[in-house]
This record gives structure tokens, sequence and C-alpha cells, in this order.
């Protein structure tokens, strides 16, 4: 799978397409480091490269069998507002060029302010 031809889509209100920004695809970073999630936009995703024995994600953005990374989205850009308020959810898809769709529905649980 090629993470560049990946669609991930996130439905709020209307619908946003997000593209694979490819200077943001770093190896062992850390999830909320702020160098990549302050370079995100309303229209990108970055990558964090979690299993990947031939460095395979970050040369070629091609993810073989047994590689593992996290799709990184700031819902604050998405949204233009500070993210999901209490109780409001979002909701998207993850379609790969070849193999089987993923959806994913999110809820912000009461105990969040955003």
């Amino acid at each position: 799978m090629i993470l560049q031809n990946v669609v991930l889509t996130v439905l709020y209100d209307t619908g946003t397409i997000l593209s694979l920004n490819e200077s943001l695809v770093e190896k062992n970073a850390q999830p909320f480091d702020n160098t990549i999630m302050d370079k995100l936009t309303s229209i990108s995703s970055g990558a964090i490269v979690i299993n990947d024995q031939d460095d395979s994600i970050t040369t070629s953005y091609f993810m073989n069998s047994g590689d593992n990374s996290i799709l990184l989205v700031d819902l604050g850009k998405i949204l233009e507002n500070e993210g999901l308020l209490t109780g409001e959810s979002i909701s998207g898809m993850l379609t790969p060029e070849t193999g089987i769709k993923a959806q994913f529905d999110v809820t912000a649980p009461a105990v969040f302010s955003s």
C-alpha cells in the first residue's frame, strides 16, 4: 500500500479529503510532537512510522506486510476551531488504493472540554 495513494476522508458538517504531506512522515517521532502537529493543515495528514524494518515507508511511502504507522490529523484545523466539543462526533474513512476500506467514528467524551 502506498501512503501517497491512500485517501483519508473526514466527515463533519462537510467532507474533507486529506492528502499526505510527505515532509511530515517521520520515524520514531512522538505522536504529539509539536514539530509535526504544527505543520499539519486542514487538507494534509502526516505519519509516524512505528515499525518499518526496510525503511520503505520513509523512503518511498510504501507499506509492506508488518509495517505499522500512525496517521496524524489536526482536527482543530479541519474544523476551524479548537476541535470537537463534548459529545460531538466526527467520522471518516481510510480508503487504500487496493484492499479494504476502514471507517472510523469518534465522539468526544464528556470529560474533555474540547
